[in-house]
């Protein structure tokens, strides 16, 4: 085997190696011209060196003293001893610690030769270690951060509190040129673990949010995922020809379940209130629309998000209740709906062919008055309905080929009541990264490998349900007095051996044989937990050492014997026949177990390990680029003849991603249906960054 490899797998509440590799590689990985070199204790070792995907990320850095120990080895006789004491202390910083809400991680290191060239060779110690959680790997926002944020995507970032900045950049026409980011502290622990601002800014817009956050993961509970976040937000935006701000003060939640068949469903809501704003003239509104007002509200929300071999849905419905004033009465309802689906098929090693769509409608009802705001406007650039990372559900009309907010003229006057927008993106890899280098990705060793340890896997939580069975419970609840008469037959066997012949002695080591043997099963057995206890007790019985049983038969042997020389025996009898009696039972309870029901459980938990599995190994880049194709139609009512109508975006543009580093997107929309006072079409543009203090 070329390389050491560990799959480690924390389902519901599960948390065991899925199966190990050897402790240590056994022979280095031969690439390039030192394929086929039998010996290489005529090598020195030229250039020493370390290859980790996510080098990029500060607190990944090897230590000095590790660093200095791997460029230790320059310019020696390269020995292999040497080489893999190295890499297992580079395995010792390098990979991700375990942790309670880890679905499944992966790690692995290669020591590999190569440029085999005057007796001289280079050795790169090749490093990777990843986590994925058990819900949020499994909505639809995920596969966005596989392609743009794989570090993210694989918990590579979010183990260590840190403090994050993350500069981000963005153009569009009704904005100009504008920059921000993100800057957040995060300390894991209490209610309220994250300090979060958001902050963006150009010629003709701001918008600034801090928001204190928290968030709770498990594997055992049915809430899978849950975020809060209360938060201040300060805006002011273009519309059309005039602006709008806001200023509020927000409660949100939003929770999701446990994946059940590659599937979660999410729910949350929000209180609300502050004061909305506009420059709109009175005569460009209806009379049922305010242009200032303070408010409150209400939003409820829910939906389903999954994934599947190669696609990805998200569907989401939500209700905003909203009053003006500082007194909840009931002025306008606003109801969306928002549909994604995503599928990317590859077509070759690591590049993926990807169509992207989505499907949004809103309403308003309005027995009352609305602020002007609260409105309808569309354009080239998403308006959130709540402010979740974890959960994007759309609120207005997106039209690439339009400016933010342009869309937003109707028949009644600015503001709509109503939308539906359809967008689809199509995008196919042309040059790629690959997490897993090439090399080892191809190499038939490391498959293999990978098929075993899920097969073990397997196992262990066939195991894990098993030990819930309520069978098996019933056999953790007779351990303790069988225990109890496992101790009283040592106590009695040893009075009993004390007074009996010499001729009897090979009779008590039988019995003491089986006995020793059973009481260690049992111990454990009632000590450790199911999962763990699950083994010893399949160990006690028939298919294992069957200890229990010759503990009956043994030792019922030496108490004959015993009654033949005339040794009193009651003693002994009585704890062995509650022995027996305990064995019939645990024998009995352990056949009634339904293993096809533990064997479909683990089968289904196990089809997202190892999808996990072929996404990292066969689809996973940290670098790439691809051309994207667009199209856009969308409508906003009420419509009039001069700006209203179906509205149509169609362009493209290349999108880019370095290291997780800097995620780069490009492109122009074409507006064929052009109204009055509309450009011919949109350039888009936005840089995302990674946070600048790792």
């Amino acid at each position: 085997m070329r390389q050491f490899l560990s799959i480690s797998a924390c389902l519901l509440c599960l948390s065991a190696h899925i199966a190990q590799g050897a402790d240590e590689q056994t022979a280095p990985s031969q690439l390039g011209n030192c394929r086929g070199v039998t010996d290489f204790r005529q090598y020195k070792i030229r250039t020493p060196r370390v290859n980790d995907p996510f080098w990029f990320i500060r607190w990944r850095k090897l230590s000095p003293a590790l660093l200095a120990e791997v460029k230790g080895l320059e310019g020696k006789d390269y020995s292999f001893a040497a080489a893999n004491t190295v890499s297992r202390n580079i395995e010792g910083e390098a990979w991700l610690p375990d942790t309670p809400d880890v679905r499944a991680s992966f790690s692995y290191s290669d020591i590999a030769l190569e440029n085999c060239k005057d007796n001289q060779l280079d050795v790169v110690f090749n490093i990777f270690s990843a986590q994925v959680g058990s819900t949020l790997s499994t909505v639809f926002e995920s596969r966005a951060k596989e392609k743009a944020m794989p570090s993210q995507a694989l918990g590579v970032s979010d183990i260590r509190p840190k403090l994050q900045v993350a500069p981000e950049a963005g153009f569009d026409a009704a904005r100009n040129f504008g920059a921000g980011g993100r800057l957040q502290l995060s300390v894991p622990s209490g209610l309220l673990s994250k300090l979060q601002i958001d902050g963006h800014g150009s010629p003709k817009s701001r918008s600034v949010t801090g928001a204190l956050r928290g968030e709770f993961n498990s594997s055992t509970s049915w809430l899978g995922h849950a975020d809060w976040r209360l938060d201040f937000h300060n805006s002011m935006q273009p519309v059309a020809d005039a602006q709008i701000s806001e200023s509020r003060l927000a409660l949100q939640f939003a929770g999701a379940t446990k994946q059940r068949r590659g599937a979660v469903v999410r729910f949350g809501g929000s209180l609300n209130g502050g004061i909305l704003q506009s420059s709109f003239l009175v005569a460009d509104l209806d009379q049922s629309t305010l242009r200032d007002t303070r408010y409150t509200a209400a939003k409820l929300y829910g939906g389903v998000s999954g994934r599947a071999n190669h696609q990805a849905y998200s569907v989401s419905y939500a209700m905003g209740l909203g009053s003006t004033g500082n007194a909840f009465h009931g002025d306008w309802r606003k109801h969306i709906g928002d549909v994604s689906y995503e599928v990317w098929l590859p077509f070759r090693d690591h590049h993926l062919f990807e169509w992207e769509q989505r499907l949004t409608a809103g309403g308003i009802q309005n027995p009352g008055k609305i602020p002007a705001a609260e409105r309808f406007f569309g354009g080239n650039v998403e308006t959130p309905f709540v402010d979740f990372d974890s959960w994007k559900i759309r609120a207005n009309p997106v039209i690439r080929s339009i400016p933010f907010n342009r869309l937003a003229r109707t028949a009644s006057g600015i503001g709509g009541d109503a939308f539906f927008s359809y967008n689809s993106t199509i995008a196919a890899t042309v040059w790629r990264k690959p997490i897993i280098p090439d090399e080892l990705a191809k190499d038939s060793n490391f498959q293999q490998l990978l098929e075993a340890q899920v097969t073990s896997g397997r196992s262990v939580l066939q195991i894990y349900y098993s030990a819930k069975d309520s069978h098996f419970t019933a056999i953790k609840a007779l351990l303790p007095d069988l225990l109890a008469s496992m101790e009283a037959i040592k106590t009695a066997k040893a009075t009993a051996e004390a007074a009996a012949p010499e001729s009897l002695k090979p009779a008590f080591s039988a019995c003491t044989k089986a006995w020793s043997s059973a009481n260690l099963a049992v111990k454990f057995a009632v000590r450790d937990k199911p999962t763990e206890a699950f083994g010893w007790v399949k160990e006690m019985l028939p298919g294992g050492d069957n200890s229990l049983a010759l503990v009956s038969e043994n030792c019922g042997e030496l108490v004959s014997k015993l009654k033949s020389a005339a040794i009193d025996t009651a003693a002994l009898e009585a704890p062995l026949a509650k022995v027996k009696t305990g064995e019939q039972n645990v024998v009995s309870n352990f056949k009634a177990i339904d293993v096809k029901v533990a064997e479909a459980k683990a089968e289904e938990d196990f089809r997202f390990v190892d999808r996990t599995l072929k996404t990292i190994t066969r689809e996973m880049n940290i670098s790439s680029i691809s051309p994207v194709f667009l199209f856009d139609v969308g409508r906003i009512a009420p419509a009039n003849t001069q700006a209203g109508g179906n509205r149509y975006a169609v362009g493209g543009g290349i999108r880019f991603t370095l290291v997780s580093t800097a995620s780069f997107t490009l492109g122009y929309a074409v507006n064929p249906n052009r109204h009055p006072g509309e450009g011919r079409g949109a350039l888009f543009f936005s840089l995302t960054t990674r946070n600048l203090f790792e």
